[in-house]
């Protein structure tokens, strides 16, 4: 699937709109991941469900993860210039 397609289909699993500036990082870590989950149980990508449709999960979660990543970064390097 192609970056556009999913990110397209990630914002309506969301609910809602992925910044473009915040995209790129999101579904690089979330197409890493998924490879590497499908090496470690040896198999190809959309074989038993993890393709395409696990993708889209895995990158709304990644996108998540990574947003309250950055806001707790920036509210600890916050706190630490007090």
């Amino acid at each position: 699937m192609d970056s556009k397609t999913l990110k397209s289909k990630v914002e309506a699993f969301i609910g809602g709109q992925i910044p473009e500036e915040l995209w790129p990082r999101a579904e690089e870590y979330a197409r890493k991941k998924l490879n590497r989950i499908n090496e470690m149980a040896g198999r190809q990508y959309g074989e038993d469900g993890y393709g395409d449709d696990y993708l889209v999960v895995l990158t709304a979660d990644v996108y998540h993860e990574q947003c309250f990543s950055d806001y707790t970064l920036a509210l600890a390097m916050e706190r630490m210039v007090m």
